[in-house]
């Protein structure tokens, strides 16, 4: 849908409304003074004024903004119902924000019902539910926002909103078939509410240096005494993981993608004897009952054990692109401003507790937070979380300083002669040292382009077997 044609398609569809209403009678019937008190009612169309100086004007008391800016807003008092498909959305191309791009440029945008469930998380729907339902759009209005109100000299438009006091429907954009695609850039803002999530790690090498203390049965001297291992490979295993998504907004001129926090806690990595052989070091002299060991090295040291309670903060940056169903239960609107504006009822981040003005150009903003969803990775997809292991290292080799490893004298004695040695390790437990819930340090995690499972996917909004129509 092209810019000059929307504000038609807007009056159009008002005439439309307007023209479908009918009276009973084609006379008009004089009343009594009582008839006429016996009846309320409410008139179709309502206007409104803010002045630049009502307390109610955002954009006055915006730091930075236009003390000299009032807001005129035509509503139609009534509930709209609407099903839409466009299979091009742009808007704001080269235009004040420059050439190369658009504002907004969504492909294959489908609008129709909504169904939830107790908790207000989107249902799935068939392709003949989407089809026959329509989105509830709730007092829609259009409002221009004008500078220098009072003075017909030099009153000038400096904005339009077309908007909703509330929308309640599903839009979907573009396709879920694991590439980017639908949302290409956005120019706006909406609110991510916090959600739940699973996906597969993928597996990998922790090649990092591992250091700590070990305690030898029939020490009398010298012990705990340090070790140091080389970078030999230990093997991650694969492992599902559950992550709660913290409350992010997107946010911007012309965004292509939103950064979106997690936490996470990873179930327990198991270490076996199959993980992997290092060697380690035992730098200075120890004595084991009456035979003195000094720079002490095993060639083949294994573990057997498990890593557990480590706590993961997770910063994904998600391609708008991999998002294609969205549910919207909100005020929402669609702007072209002259200038930044903070129009009234602007939305308020929860991020930020702050009101979130409009940046010039096309602007589509959402009130409430979106709900996506329990998300889940796509089947076969896995997290590449290697970029935690050298954080991990770190942490275990604290661990194992404070908390130094034991081996029974017999497994002494016998490395003595084999040179080879497996460390029963039990748990490493990692909580009071991870857990932000008991003062701990989570480690960081960057992820980027997940590309979600059956949430994420696109009933057509058609009849019979159409994919789009």
């Amino acid at each position: 849908m092209k810019n000059k044609y929307l504000i038609g398609f807007f009056w159009i569809f008002i005439g439309s409304c307007l023209s479908s209403l009918s009276v009973a009678s084609p006379t008009l019937e004089s009343m009594t003074d009582d008839e006429m008190s016996a009846i309320t009612g409410q008139a179709l169309m309502s206007l409104s004024y803010i002045s630049p100086t009502d307390a109610n004007n955002l954009e006055s008391s915006r730091t930075g903004g236009n003390t000299n800016t009032g807001f005129y807003r035509l509503g139609m008092e009534a509930k709209l119902e609407l099903n839409a498909n466009i299979k091009k959305l742009q808007l704001g191309c080269g235009g004040v924000n420059g050439a190369g791009g658009c504002d907004i440029d969504f492909d294959n945008v489908s609008l129709s019902g909504l169904k939830l469930d107790s908790n207000g998380n989107p249902l799935a729907m068939t392709r003949e539910e989407r089809a026959s339902s329509s989105a509830e759009l709730t007092n829609p209005y259009i409002e221009f926002a004008i500078r220098n109100p009072n003075s017909a000299s030099t009153r000038e438009v400096v904005g339009l909103r077309l908007g909703s006091e509330l929308a309640n429907g599903l839009l979907t954009i573009g396709e879920n078939n694991g590439t980017i695609n639908g949302i290409n850039s956005l120019s706006g803002y909406m609110n991510i509410a916090p959600t739940t999530g699973t996906t597969q790690t993928a597996a990998g090498n922790l090649t990092q240096t591992i250091t700590g203390r070990v305690n030898v049965g029939g020490c009398i001297s010298g012990c705990p005494v340090g070790f140091t291992t080389d970078n030999k490979p230990l093997s991650i295993p694969s492992m599902p993981v559950s992550f709660n998504t913290k409350s992010s907004d997107v946010q911007g001129i012309r965004q292509t993608f939103a950064t979106v926090g997690a936490s996470a806690k990873v179930p327990s990595i198991l270490l076996t004897e199959s993980s992997g052989s290092r060697t380690a070091n035992m730098p200075g002299c120890f004595w084991v009952l009456i035979v003195p060991l000094c720079n002490y090295k095993i060639n083949d040291l294994r573990i057997n054990g498990s890593i557990d309670n480590l706590y993961v903060d997770v910063s994904l940056q998600q391609s708008l692109g991999l998002i294609h169903s969205i549910p919207i239960k909100s005020p929402l609107s669609l702007s072209l401003q002259k200038q930044k504006m903070l129009w009234p009822n602007a939305p308020k981040s929860p991020v930020t507790n702050q009101y979130v003005a409009a940046e010039q150009g096309w602007w589509l903003a959402a009130n409430d937070p979106i709900k996506l969803g329990a998300l889940a990775t796509a089947p076969g997809f896995t997290a590449d979380i290697s970029s935690a292991y050298p954080q991990v290292a770190s942490i275990v080799s604290t661990y194992l300083y404070n908390n130094p490893l034991y081996v029974p004298f017999g497994d002494a004695v016998g490395s003595v002669f084999t040179s080879k040695l497996i460390a029963n390790v039990n748990s490493v437990d990692l909580n009071s040292y991870t857990n932000p819930a008991v003062g701990g340090s989570p480690v960081r995690v960057n992820l980027k382009d997940l590309p979600l499972g059956a949430v994420q996917d696109v009933t057509s909004n058609c009849y019979g077997g159409l994919r789009f129509c």
